[in-house]
């Protein structure tokens, strides 16, 4: 696969996983990486208009032949569509969530509005 290279540099061995900027978002691309901090150190580079580049570099020594970074590249690359669909999901829901959180919190701002019209001070003005 040519979206995937290994290779080594003086922060230590890597593998580099080129990602379509049209596919995945900066954003769920910085939160899949995230969630791999606890065993790779990462780089995300910019080096074309079309894509990003994210280097990942094991926090430990790896041997050559160990598979570990190919449980890497596709523990990142499951999270990485977890991600962009967590985007894509939330975004088509957005409107049904303001609903119901505006529902589920109706009583508080009832309570808060009653609580207004009694403040002779005008401290809760603020709250609403």
């Amino acid at each position: 696969m040519d979206a995937i290279q290994k290779g080594h540099n003086d922060l230590g061995q890597f593998v580099a996983i080129k990602i379509d900027k049209n596919v995945y978002s900066i954003c769920a691309i910085m939160k899949t990486c995230y969630t791999l901090t606890d065993d790779y150190y990462m780089h995300v580079t910019n080096p074309t208009p079309e894509q990003y580049v994210v280097y990942l570099y094991a926090m430990s020594p790896v041997p050559a032949d160990d598979e570990i970074h190919i449980l890497a590249v596709q523990r990142f690359l499951q999270e990485l569509y977890d991600n962009q669909l967590r985007k894509i999901l939330i975004a088509e829901t957005q409107q049904i969530h303001e609903v119901i959180v505006k529902k589920a919190f109706e009583p508080a701002i009832n309570l808060v509005v009653e609580d207004i019209k009694t403040d002779p001070l005008n401290i809760m003005i603020s709250a609403v």
